[in-house]
């Protein structure tokens, strides 16, 4: 069974209430805008840079058409793309690490030309996004304690554990690795799965509309 269909199968024992998006990176020649990997489309002065003017590589682009987190969080932008200083070996995994960026891009740039390749550069793969309809009960605080207190089988935490597995998830709100550490406005979570970008020990990447930053074990 797929992430998706186990996913599914365990929110049909809650009331549905929200939806997420899943999103699956495939090794095969990006297909449309969604796409993990390759050099990103040409920003000129709008590059992402660290704070000694190191420029960041691009790690991915997602359109709003497909992830409607993105849409929400960038009204008017045709995509959405991440970019990491020296992914190989980022020490991006604390708040406020100037180390990563959140660029939106409009039509015109997305028609425009590719940047330069470089060396940093990941493999281009193709991206597909598939929305699921789950409780939004699933993404219980660490301080709610009814969640703290049901068993190991119940349905909201077989959800939970479902939709934490995924490799890449927009929307609902995020699910913690070392625990709660940001409260800004959550767009979405992946893993090496992914995108191939070093996040430490199975570590995990949290995209804020204003923060990206990872946990590991």
């Amino acid at each position: 069974m797929s992430d998706i269909e186990t996913i599914r199968a365990a929110a049909e024992a809650l009331p549905r209430d929200t939806t997420i998006t899943i999103l699956t990176s495939h090794d095969r020649p990006p297909e449309g805008v969604s796409r993990v990997g390759g050099p990103g489309v040409a920003l000129g002065d709008r590059q992402p840079c660290s704070d000694d003017g190191q420029p960041m590589t691009h790690i991915w682009t997602l359109a709003t058409a497909d992830v409607p987190a993105l849409a929400r969080a960038y009204p008017g932008a045709a995509a959405v793309a991440l970019y990491i200083l020296e992914p190989d070996e980022n020490e991006a995994w604390e708040v406020g690490n100037g180390l990563t960026a959140l660029v939106a891009l409009s039509a015109d740039e997305l028609a425009g030309p590719a940047a330069e390749p470089t060396e940093q550069d990941l493999s281009p793969k193709h991206v597909t996004a598939e929305h699921v309809e789950v409780a939004s009960a699933a993404f219980a605080s660490s301080d709610d304690e009814a969640y703290e207190d049901e068993p190991d089988d119940s349905p909201r935490r077989r959800l939970r554990s479902a939709i934490y597995r995924a490799n890449a998830r927009a929307g609902g709100e995020p699910l913690w690795l070392q625990g709660e550490e940001y409260g800004g406005e959550f767009l979405l979570q992946f893993d090496e799965g992914f995108a191939n970008v070093n996040l430490g020990d199975c570590g995990i990447m949290f995209v804020f509309s204003d923060e990206q930053f990872w946990q590991c074990h």
